[in-house]
């Protein structure tokens, strides 16, 4: 069975039944603990958001075919 990273587990259990992560590592974590006076469900959302912006940066483009 996979073991669900601290940021997956948060938004899959609720922020009501999870505890707040302690030490969530990279620019989430960073997130999380900048926004430290807003509800905990805006965090999270916030925090996915700049995993989401990340993670497509990082990807490669696409190849297009030349028009025939």
């Amino acid at each position: 069975m996979n073991e669900l990273d601290t940021l997956t587990r948060l938004a899959t259990l609720g922020t009501a039944r999870s505890p707040e992560p302690e030490a969530l590592p990279g620019l989430e974590g960073q997130v999380l603990r900048a926004l430290e006076g807003m509800p905990a469900e805006k965090r999270l959302l916030l925090a996915a958001g700049v995993r989401a912006v990340g993670r497509a940066a990082g990807r490669m483009l696409p190849v297009l075919e030349a028009p025939r």
